[in-house]
C-alpha cells in the first residue's frame, strides 16, 4: 500500500468476500469515496543522525481496508466475478480490462497537520461518522 499508518489505525479487517463486493464496486463505476492522507511531511534526524520522516509524515488517515483490497486484486490475491459471474484474476484479464479498471477515480483527499489531536479528530470523524447498516436494511 505505501502509506505509513498512525498507531491508532485499526489493523486490516476486511473478509474476501467484503474485497471482493469492493472491487465489484469500482468495477460497476459506483463511487468509491475518498483516501484520506496527512500531506504534511518532512525529514529530522534520528538518534544516529540518520534523516528519516517525522512522525505523522504521509500517514493514510482513512482508506486502508479500500486500498488494501486494490492492492490484493492487483497481486492476484482475490478473484474477481466478472460479468458472467466467472471469478477472476487480475492477471487473468485482457490489458483492454486492465486498462480501464485503472482510469476508475478513486479520490485522494488531503489535510496538512503535525497536530496529532486534530489528526485523531479527522480519523474518528470519518471512521465513526455514520452508523453502520443491518443486514435487514439491504436493498438487494
Amino acid at each position: 500500500m505505501g502509506f505509513p499508518l498512525p498507531s491508532w489505525q485499526r489493523p486490516l479487517c476486511w473478509t474476501a468476500e467484503q474485497k471482493t463486493r469492493f472491487i465489484e464496486s469500482i468495477w460497476a463505476g459506483v463511487d468509491i469515496g475518498s483516501y484520506l492522507v496527512n500531506e504534511a511531511w518532512e525529514y529530522q534526524e534520528d538518534s544516529r543522525g540518520a534523516s528519516v520522516y517525522r512522525e505523522f509524515s504521509e500517514v493514510l488517515l482513512d482508506g486502508q481496508q479500500r486500498l488494501t483490497a486494490i492492492e490484493d486484486y492487483l497481486l492476484g490475491k482475490i478473484a474477481v466475478p466478472d460479468d458472467s459471474g466467472t471469478p477472476r484474476l487480475w492477471t487473468d484479464l485482457p490489458q483492454v480490462e486492465r486498462r480501464r479498471f485503472c482510469q476508475m477515480t478513486f479520490a485522494k483527499a488531503c489535510i496538512q497537520s503535525w497536530d496529532e489531536q486534530l489528526l485523531r479528530k479527522v480519523y474518528d470523524l470519518r471512521a465513526f461518522g455514520g452508523t453502520a447498516h443491518t443486514e435487514d436494511q439491504r436493498a438487494s
